[in-house]
């Protein structure tokens, strides 16, 4: 459940700003873990959708669309950092050309010590693995 969220948080923290915290079922249709694809589809989007699940929240809107987005963005900054900390992410930009927005993530990444400091540096390098499978994709 940790990796998944950490793969969503990276994935949605790196997304284009005007579309930066929600996101969509699009956002799994790329995905190279099936078991991450699944366990959004038949585990968590119900929970969420039934208010059971508080780390995300749900906002449906009139044309029938759902939007997700973690349910408070420091959430998703401890697990965009925790992301980091795998090792199994890529860097789409070197980390000192972030802007701003990154600010709360990298300092709690700073907290974490030793693991994020060398995941930052593997990431930087292209990342052990491989880029996050769930690819950033801009909502319908």
């Amino acid at each position: 459940m940790h990796e998944f969220l950490q793969e969503l948080a990276y994935a949605s923290h790196t997304r284009a700003s005007s579309e930066i915290r929600k996101f969509g079922d699009a956002m799994f249709e790329s995905t190279e873990n099936l078991d991450h694809a699944s366990m959004w589809t038949e585990m968590i989007k119900p929970s969420v959708q039934r208010s059971q699940f508080p780390l995300l929240c749900w906002e449906p809107d009139a044309s029938g669309a759902d939007a997700f987005m973690f349910s408070h963005l420091s959430f998703q900054e401890y697990y965009a950092a925790r992301a980091i900390c795998s090792g199994q992410v890529r860097l789409t930009e070197p980390a000192w050309q972030w802007p701003a927005w990154w600010t709360n993530c990298l300092r709690l990444g700073t907290e974490m010590g030793e693991p994020f400091h060398r995941g930052l540096l593997i990431a930087s390098a292209g990342g052990k693995g491989k880029s996050s499978s769930i690819a950033p994709k801009e909502l319908n």
